[in-house]
């Protein structure tokens, strides 16, 4: 195992980062106006996964970058899959998530074994003791449940971290409100390594809703952390060249590299510009 594996999964760009890098849902050409999302390094697509490009409209959600991914709800799997982790003990991995009128339980997330047994998996149940996002991991034999509840309308973030040695960590954030849970009696995993990983609407899956996706990363070494939000242009900071930015978005003359959606409600409109200049006043955020 190579101790400088890295992946790096964003839906907007390609970047090399290391001996185990990047796969993009969308490539980017020259131009903005002629840019082409695709799956086309995944490894696999399975079942009817629809992108678009551009603003977030009525057939796409974006939470940054001018790509997203949506996963229509219509009984039957429908995911991308990537092969890229080889024997990984340790994995780690974040991805923000929009539901649209989801309304029956349905998982979202696995990270499987050799066999393809999932070691890691995430899941919605509205209809819950305690209704919200859980996370299962499994030894094979045995399987155990961390909730992390909260969940509100909007993006969220949701990140795991897993090592086969250590105590599991899942965290569910939107805004700025977080659930933060740690499972300090996990069960035994050594051995268990993650040999793949999918993101979508996986087995029994319900017949109405979509859910929107962005920002996948996942890696070995540290952790991946939120986006910086209200960063429109994509340069780690928040300033006056942002809500320039986010102007452009809604005016639709230009799509930034960076998080337009400011409120993470789901759509980029005036409400992000003052959003963007509130972060910059130190007023919020």
């Amino acid at each position: 195992m190579n101790s400088r594996w890295l992946n790096l999964k964003k839906f907007f760009a390609i970047s090399v980062l290391g001996p185990w890098l990047a796969v993009a849902l969308c490539l980017p050409t020259m131009a903005r106006a002629q840019e082409v999302c695709t799956t086309n390094n995944w490894s696999s697509v399975v079942g009817d996964t629809e992108l678009s490009v551009g603003l977030a409209g009525a057939d796409n959600r974006k939470y940054s970058g001018p790509c997203g991914l949506r996963v229509n709800l219509a009984g039957t799997d429908s995911y991308v899959q990537d092969d890229s982790p080889l024997n990984e003990s340790i994995f780690n991995v974040r991805f923000y998530f929009y539901f649209n009128d989801v309304t029956e339980e349905v998982v979202m997330y696995q990270a499987l074994d050799g066999s393809g047994v999932p070691v890691i998996e995430a899941y919605y149940d509205p209809a819950g003791a305690i209704p919200g996002i859980y996370v299962d991991f499994s030894n094979g034999v045995a399987t155990e449940s961390v909730p992390a509840t909260g969940l509100g309308t909007g993006w969220h973030s949701l990140e795991i971290q897993w090592s086969a040695t250590g105590n599991p960590n899942v965290r569910l954030q939107q805004g700025d409100t977080s659930t933060s849970q740690t499972w300090s009696n996990p069960l035994d995993m050594s051995g268990v390594t993650v040999e793949s990983a999918r993101l979508g609407a996986i087995g029994t899956v319900p017949t109405s809703g979509s859910i929107d996706f962005d920002d996948y990363d996942s890696r070995r070494e540290g952790t991946p952390g939120r986006l910086v939000v209200g960063d429109a242009n994509g340069d780690d900071g928040v300033n006056a060249q942002d809500f320039v930015q986010v102007i452009n978005e809604i005016l639709g003359s230009d799509v930034g590299e960076g998080q337009s959606d400011c409120t993470e409600d789901g759509g980029i409109n005036a409400q992000d510009f003052v959003c963007v200049i509130n972060i910059i006043l130190g007023t919020s955020g």
